[in-house]
This record gives structure tokens, C-alpha cells and sequence, in this order.
């Protein structure tokens, strides 16, 4: 079907839940994709506000008026919504075209029963309320298309192409072309089906006869071969395009990748012939300053980002992976866990999915397949997240259920249950046991840790999730690494995965999937600081009298919410081998010896940083990261010797020493023979603003990243003289324009924004005449 973006001329206000529900403010005019919540005033006592990043709930209405095209007449038009938060209902003309209770799926509603002569509207309700444990947005946060067609027809997204055989000089491919007849006639037409590589050139081309009787719609099966192929990996992402037409009729069409998995407990994951290890992180789908903003250049920074640091694959959590992403993994090289949902029957927080999953599991596990299925990039589905019944019969039939509905989709990529085992045990706590009035699962986590931990260990644990693991090809474990050992001995058969890890355990979670074949990677929590879930990973001085229960950031992602490193991100690429040179991370000296409050998903709080211009002659600590065997710390030319590194000690060396502007550096060394070296600077001169452009990541570029950074004159970054300043746009929207404190009231659709460790990222709708100026206040 012809796919027209359909994104500009909206309209939306936030509704009253009134009969007939009347807006609460005037309608404002838009372009899609927007995230109607992010502009909210948040709300201090919301309930569940921890959740949502204090976010309040919210019904909103959507409307859009067009003028009927009168070569429409006699066609199929549909709209195809890419993703609505969430329990969406489409009207046509004020008659009910459509609707999708999940706010993750795309989904198609028909338009042409609906449409008249001349002017028509489409206006959507959509709602969220206490139904996400983490920020979900609210509105039509993805793309919009118009898809238009003849009678005779390829229904959008059910044709797909996989890999059957690949040998040494070609791929033997399967394509699926779903095509349908919408006329009172029988008809006989041609399907032509073409696969093109990078250049554009024909690799493959075919044309079949199909006859349709009326209403029919049917699915055709095409063996294409493609000589000398080049492969999709994560290092060489080869996409090929594929095209199915009816000419003259209708078109639909796509890239897919050529690739291989394998699976077993000898090998591992085994793509394309080779074992990989899954260095792999959670991420949310907010796009941070934007909210839920699916636009496709975040997606590409993200995932261009991420893959810098050493990460090959990404979980979707917890819910299906939106278009944007999937496209950028592709493009990019990263290997991705789509995942089904955070609940099945069991709710988390009052009006969350299990409302509906139970009556709607097949049409959520069909749009997840559906959507993914031609994305070379998607290797592993997982069926839920932290399910509770899963220690239960009932639990363990959806998990069949779930399991068997994906391999009659797509039999070609390996299924895993992201399982904590500590929730399928809540009602065998210790009767001593005492949660301390937690109020949600993480809370429960941060304080039960130490109890539920050895529970895990039992052999009724084992037992209680043993049929429901059973129906899945890949066991994942939720902060479950002390099982993995126990797995191999008890479950031999099992293939094993870290599906969600604490950033302090990878050292020891590593070893084991490096050592043990069966255990395929580690993804840990997680790899982008995102809004909600409010201070999980907070690092807390009570002295400072700071207040966690207003945050608006977890605080707990590799990157920080506007792109830069944070330390867990330095140490994870350690672990893995993979760091150019040693890194030091540095303690803010005002912060040396005093009692912090942490959570497990709790980090050093150190910064790649050394200008400290108040704290001269303080202790310090510094963390160096290093897989060498040792290292040496030098101030200023003075050393503090060297000390053992790598595996030794977890690869962290930790120096205790007085803060002195200048230079600190560090070596290693590997056999005694200097392996790598880096250093850090103290700041020199005055300071200047400076607006810096990011470079485009992907195809896409209308949407820019600027950063703006206070520097001294020696090019080192200022991050504690602060700084509020007005940004000035011409010829271009400000969509989002803020810094990475957690604990900043300061709302992201301002023009003004406060520095943060000398930052701030301005994201910005431009084009060539896009002019910024900065203004400090």
C-alpha cells in the first residue's frame, strides 16, 4: 500500500473525563510525533508518582481535518497509527473506526467506510491513568501514515522474508506475500517480487500468477535465491530491499537483513555460524527532553551511542520495540530482545495491561511478531517481564500459550521468559520478614534483597518456576546470577541469560558467560538514564538534604539523559575487554567519607572530572578501571604507586588522594610493560558558552542535537559554575531543551534551562535556516 506521512495539522487538548469529555484548555495545533504529558505541570502528591516521574494522569483528544482527494474514490485507505498512549479510540466523521487498548502496538484502521465529499475529520481520544510503572507519555508519540491501495491488494505488514539456507556462493530466502481481494469479482494478476542490494542493483526478480476470488485473501510462498550474499552482523549490517508489486495495483515493500541463528547449550547464540556473547543493556523508549517522542533521529543517537560503549544488543522493556528502533538497530548493528509486556493477569499498579492481556495475549504477541519480523536486528522475544504466576499453573499455560502463539508466527528466532524469580515466591517470604511499607516491586527489591536472595538458591524455587521455564528456548534470569551454576548442574539442557543485572555484579556475571557456552550475555539496568521510576540508582548524601521522593530521573543508565558517559558505562566496557585505555572516574571531594544512601542499582558517583577549584588540598576518591594487571596514579607528576588491577580486583583500583588542580593520570601496565595511558585536567582561563551541532547518526536530520557547554580556555568543561540560559530560535521549533539532573524542576519544553555539570541539549525541528542564539541570564 502506498504509505504517505500523515504527521502535520493536528490539533490536541487535554480533556476533562466528563460525559462527552470537554477540552480543559484551547486546542493547540501540532506535528506528529508529540507527547502530550511531557508538557504537564507535575504534581507533588500523585499518587504512584514515583512510577511516572510525578507526571500526572490524563485523557486527551486529537483531531485533524483533511479535504477528501477525489482519485480516492474507489480505493482502500487505511491509517496506519505507529503507536498511541494508550486505550486509543479513532472516530471518523464521529463514528467509531478503530481502537487499540495497547499504547506499544501499531495498529490500522480503515477509512474509506467512513469518508464523505469534501471535508472530513479523524479526532482520537486516548488516556493514561496509573497504568505504567515507569514514563510512558500519553498521545499519538509515534508516526501517523495514510496508506492507500486498489481494491486488489498487499495488506500492510503481512509479508515478510526470512532466511532458509545459506551456503557458501548463495541464500536461499523465503518471501511470504499476503495478498487480498476486496472486489465482487474474481480476478487473476500478476505478483512481481524483486530483492535489490545496496546499490540498488537486482539480485533476484520473479513474477507468478495468483487468482483471487472475491473477499479472498491469500498468503503466497516465493523461493528466492541470492548468489554471494553479504550477511547482516552486528560489525556489517548489509540490509537488501525487497519489493512485492501487483503492477499498476499495488506495491508493498521493505528491508531485510540475510542471517542465521542457531542455539545450543555446546555453542551458545551462534549467528551466522559464529557464537556471540550478548553485551546487552534495558532500555525504556522515552527519548528523555521530548518524552515518548519516537522521533527517528533520538532512535539513531541512542543506538549510535550505546553501540560506542561497547553494547551489542539492547532489551526492549517491557513491551514491543517501536519502529524507530528497530529500523536504527538495524542500520547500526545492535542485536535486540523485543519483549511482549510487563504483565500478564497479575497488575502491578492499578490499570496496567493485565486489564486486557488475557482476552487480547494473541493480537499483542501478532503485532509484536508482525512488527518485527522483518528486522534482522530482533533475535529474541521475551514473553513477559517479571511475571508473578509464572510459579503457577495458570502462569505457566500463558507462558505456553505465549510461546507456541510465536513459533506458528515466526519459527525462526529463539523465545525467553525474563523471569524474577523472588515474585513468584512473595507469598513465601519469612513470616520476620518486614518490606518496611514498600509500596512497588522496586522498592521490594531494594529492601528484600539479602532475604529473597538465598530463597532463590532452593530447590523449591527451582521446582516452582521449572514448567513455565520449560516452555521457553532461553531461560532469562532477573537479578538471578546466583542460579546460573545451580541451572547448569540441575537443568543441563538449559540455555541460560542475564535478562536484567545490577551494574556492580557484572565483574562475576561476565566470567560466568564468558566461561559457560550456555550462558549467552548479560543485560543490565540499563543503559540510559530515563524519566520515572524516580531515584533508583540515587546516590544520596542526607547532609546535603536532598529530597529522592521529588525526583524525575532513575538516575541509573549508562549514558545520562542528555548522552554523556556516565561510570558504570566506563566499567562495563572494561569488563568486556573492550576499553581503548584505563579510565579514572573522580568523587567529588565535598563528598569524601560522608554515609551515602544507595540503592543495588547504585553506582560509583564519580565523573571523568578534575577541577575541583573550591576543594584544594581534600581527600578524594578515585576509581580507575582497567583490565591490565596493574596501574599507576600520578598528580602532578607525583606518583601514589602502583596497584594490582583487572581481574584481580574486580577491575576497579581505588586511590584515596588530596585534590590538586593540574593534571592527574594514569597507567597501566600488562607483564610489566606500559599497556595504556589517560589523563584528566584541571580548568584554565575564563569560561565561554559554546553551542556545538552533533552530527546526524542516520538517514534522517531534521530533527538536530546541540549541546551547550561552559569551557574553560584550555577546552576542559566547567561543571560546577551554574549557569541559567535562554536559547533563541529562528526558522526552526525548540522541542526540547534541558540538562541530565535527576532532581531539575525546570520543565523540558522551556526556552530557558540551567547548566547541569557544565551541559545542556537543546533538541531542535531545523532545517538550513535554523538559527540559535544563546543568551545567558
Amino acid at each position: 500500500m502506498k504509505k504517505i506521512l500523515f504527521n502535520d495539522h493536528w490539533t490536541y487538548a487535554r480533556q476533562s473525563t466528563e460525559f462527552l469529555g470537554t477540552p480543559m484548555q484551547p486546542y493547540q495545533e501540532v506535528m506528529l510525533p508529540h507527547d502530550a504529558l511531557i508538557h504537564e505541570d507535575r504534581v507533588k502528591d500523585l499518587p504512584g508518582g514515583k512510577n511516572t516521574g510525578f507526571y500526572p494522569y490524563g485523557s486527551y483528544e486529537y483531531k485533524k481535518e483533511f479535504l477528501y482527494d477525489p482519485e480516492w474514490k474507489g480505493k482502500k485507505l487505511c491509517l496506519l497509527f505507529e503507536g498511541i498512549y494508550t486505550a486509543s479510540q479513532v472516530y471518523v466523521n464521529n463514528m467509531l473506526a478503530g481502537s487499540c487498548m495497547n499504547g506499544y502496538l501499531p495498529f490500522t484502521v480503515e477509512l474509506d467506510p467512513y469518508l464523505k465529499e469534501g471535508w472530513n475529520e479523524i479526532r482520537i481520544i486516548c488516556r493514561c491513568y496509573h497504568d505504567s510503572r515507569w514514563y510512558s507519555g500519553a498521545g499519538i508519540y509515534r508516526d501517523v501514515c495514510l496508506l492507500v491501495s486498489d481494491r486488489i491488494y498487499l495488506p500492510y505488514g503481512k509479508s515478510h522474508v526470512s532466511t532458509k539456507e545459506i551456503t557458501s556462493s548463495e541464500a536461499v530466502a523465503e518471501a511470504c506475500i499476503s495478498v487480498k481481494n476486496e472486489t465482487d469479482k474474481t480476478e487473476r494478476i500478476e505478483l512481481e517480487l524483486c530483492i535489490s542490494d545496496r546499490k540498488n542493483q537486482f539480485v533476484c526478480r520473479t513474477t507468478r500468477i495468483v487468482t483471487l476470488f472475491p473477499g479472498e485473501e491469500r498468503l503466497c510462498r516465493q523461493r528466492l535465491v541470492i548468489a554471494d550474499p553479504d550477511l547482516w552482523e552486528p560489525d556489517s549490517p548489509c540490509l537488501y530491499h525487497f519489493c512485492a508489486s501487483i503492477p499498476g495495483r499495488d506495491a508493498e515493500e521493505f528491508d531485510f537483513g540475510i542471517r542465521t541463528l542457531s542455539l545450543s547449550k555446546k555453542r551458545g547464540l551462534v549467528l551466522n555460524g559464529h557464537p556471540v556473547k550478548l553485551r546487552g543493556t534495558c532500555i525504556h523508549h522515552d527519548n528523555g527532553l521530548v518524552g515518548a517522542c519516537a522521533f527517528k533521529e533520538s532512535a539513531f543517537r541512542r543506538i549510535h551511542f550505546l553501540k560506542a560503549a561497547g553494547i551489542n544488543a539492547i532489551r526492549m522493556s517491557h513491551h514491543p520495540a517501536g519502529t524507530d528502533i528497530l529500523e536504527a538497530c538495524d542500520r547500526l548493528g545492535m542485536l535486540v530482545m523485543n519483549e511482549v509486556s510487563d504483565a500478564w493477569t497479575i497488575c502491578k499498579n492499578p490499570y496496567d495491561p493485565a486489564f486486557y492481556f488475557n482476552k487480547n495475549w494473541e493480537a499483542i504477541v501478532s503485532g509484536m511478531v508482525q512488527s518485527s519480523i522483518n528486522h534482522p536486528s530482533v533475535i529474541l522475544y521475551s514473553l513477559g517481564n517479571e511475571i508473578p504466576e509464572c510459579g503457577n499453573a495458570v502462569g505457566a499455560q500463558m507462558a505456553w500459550k505465549l510461546s507456541d502463539k510465536i513459533k506458528e508466527l515466526d519459527p525462526d528466532r529463539f523465545t525467553i521468559l525474563s523471569l524474577n524469580v523472588l515474585f513468584c515466591m512473595m507469598d513465601q517470604r519469612p513470616s520476620q520478614h518486614d518490606s518496611g511499607n514498600a509500596k512497588d516491586i522496586n522498592e521490594e527489591m531494594t529492601r528484600s534483597q539479602h532475604v529473597f536472595k538465598s530463597m532463590i538458591t532452593t530447590r523449591k524455587a527451582a521446582e516452582l518456576v521449572e514448567e513455565a521455564m520449560g516452555y521457553v528456548d532461553i531461560v532469562g534470569y532477573n537479578y538471578g546470577d546466583s542460579r546460573y551454576m545451580l541451572d547448569k548442574n540441575e537443568y543441563p539442557e538449559r540455555i541460560l541469560c542475564g535478562s536484567e543485572t545490577f551494574s556492580n555484579d557484572l565483574a562475576e556475571n561476565w566470567k560466568l558467560v564468558s566461561e559457560n557456552p550456555q550462558i549467552i550475555g548479560d543485560f543490565n539496568w540499563t543503559g540510559w538514564d530515563y524519566i520515572g521510576e524516580t531515584g533508583l540508582g540515587m546516590v544520596e548524601y542526607p547532609s546535603d538534604n536532598n529530597l529522592e521522593s521529588w525526583w524525575r530521573l532513575a538516575f541509573c543508565g549508562d549514558y545520562d539523559l542528555i548522552g554523556n558517559r556516565r561510570a558504570q558505562s566506563y566499567y562495563r566496557e572494561t569488563v568486556w575487554g573492550l576499553a581503548p585505555h584505563p579510565w579514572i572516574l573522580v568523587q567529588n571531594p565535598g563528598h569524601f567519607e560522608k554515609r551515602a544512601e544507595q540503592t543495588p542499582w547504585s553506582f560509583f558517583d564519580g565523573l571523568p572530572v578534575w577541577d575541583y577549584p573550591e576543594c584544594e588540598g581534600m581527600n578524594t576518591k578515585i576509581q580507575v578501571y582497567s583490565d591490565a594487571d596493574e596501574v599507576e596514579l600520578v598528580i602532578n607528576h607525583k606518583s601514589f604507586g602502583k596497584k594490582p588491577a583487572g581481574k584481580e580486583v574486580g577491575f576497579i583500583t581505588e586511590y584515596t588522594v588530596p585534590y590538586e588542580s593540574g593534571i592527574v593520570a594514569v597507567t597501566a601496565y600488562r607483564d610489566h610493560i606500559e599497556c595504556g595511558s589517560w589523563q584528566l585536567e584541571s580548568g584554565v582561563g575564563n569560561t565561554q558558552l559554546y553551542l556545538v551541532r552533533e552530527p546526524s547518526y542516520g538517514p534522517y536530520e531534521e530533527i538536530q542535537y546541540y549541546k551547550i557547554q561552559n569551557m574553560y580556555e584550555n577546552g576542559v568543561l566547567d561543571t560546577h559554575t551554574e549557569k541559567l540560559i535562554q536559547i533563541e530560535i529562528r526558522n526552526g521549533e525548540l522541542l526540547g531543551f534541558g540538562n541530565s539532573d535527576p532532581k531539575s524542576c525546570e520543565k523540558y519544553d522551556s526556552d530557558r534551562c540551567t547548566l547541569y555539570n557544565g551541559q545542556a541539549l537543546a533538541i531542535i525541528r531545523g532545517n538550513p535556516l535554523t538559527k540559535i542564539r544563546l543568551v545567558e541570564i
